[in-house]
């Protein structure tokens, strides 16, 4: 593995690849890739939106 090739970058290829491929499930229901990528982007804007950057850890 190169140093670009870390587990953000496979996800991020996987999502623009694979889009209706199963990402991750349990017993009660499962996301595909593109709607973990949609949420995890919601996630982001979010925590932005109430001032959180980049590289900040949570407490």
């Amino acid at each position: 593995m190169t140093h670009c090739e870390t587990v953000l970058h496979h996800f991020l290829m996987n999502a623009e690849c694979f889009p209706n491929r199963e990402a991750v499930s349990d017993s009660a229901s499962s996301l595909t890739y593109g709607e973990l990528d949609r949420r995890s982007d919601a996630v982001a804007s979010f925590l932005r939106e109430q001032g959180w950057a980049r590289e900040i850890l949570f407490p």
